[in-house]
């Protein structure tokens, strides 16, 4: 048979927790505290709903000829006149 040595870590905390000068009590301190975090993150949330609302809002959905660019000269060109037109199109970053 196995016999499984378990350290009694109650002392062990005892000492530590002396150390730090005892156990915390609680407060109302903590409740305000976490009704600070709870309000700060229910404004978070809420502004990051309105921005996205309002970004999404902003954006229209566009398809490929509504869009306009910029031609060999740097003019700005619409591309609904190559529409029903195959068109090859390349990406420069």
């Amino acid at each position: 048979m196995f016999e499984v040595f378990l350290p009694d870590f109650s002392t062990y905390l005892s000492s530590i927790m002396e150390a730090l000068g005892g156990y915390p009590t609680k407060s109302s301190a903590s409740k305000a505290g976490l009704f600070k975090v709870l309000l700060s993150v229910a404004v978070c949330m809420g502004s990051l709903y309105l921005l996205q609302s309002k970004l999404s809002k902003s954006r229209k959905a566009k398809d490929f000829y509504s869009f306009e660019v910029k031609d060999a000269r740097g003019r700005a060109a619409s591309l609904e006149k190559y529409r029903g037109k195959v068109s090859c199109i390349l990406l420069m970053f």
